[in-house]
């Protein structure tokens, strides 16, 4: 029978790692400033951990968002955003912009002018 701790470090575990693939999806879709958000309210989580896989996994989206965030501010907010990304056309709202708009316009100019720029 396993005890309440084990259960409790199996709980946290699978916790982290819910934390870690949520940095993973922020940067696949380029959303730089919901990648701070992230990191600001899963870094403390994850910087935590008693896990050292978790600590490492965490050290390396770090320095991918560090390097997106260095991106940005020589290309503008917004123009690391992969516009045919699922989640990035469901923050925009699909054929019905949200509103307010959770990524701004000017956000989307950046990402198209980015991406055009690198012939994409």
């Amino acid at each position: 029978m396993r005890s309440d701790d084990t259960i409790a470090d199996e709980e946290t575990r699978l916790d982290e790692l819910a934390y870690l693939s949520a940095l993973r999806r922020t940067i696949e879709m380029g959303w730089c400033r919901g990648l701070r958000d992230d990191i600001e309210f899963f870094g403390p989580k994850l910087e935590a951990s008693r896990d050292a896989d978790i600590k490492r996994q965490y050290t390396s989206i770090l320095d991918a968002a560090y390097e997106a965030f260095r991106i940005e501010e020589v290309h503008g907010q917004g123009s690391l955003l992969k516009l045919k990304h699922p989640h990035v056309i469901d923050l925009l709202g699909g054929d019905e912009p949200r509103n307010p708009p959770i990524i701004t316009p000017e956000e989307v100019e950046a990402s198209q002018r980015y991406w055009s720029a690198k012939g994409h």
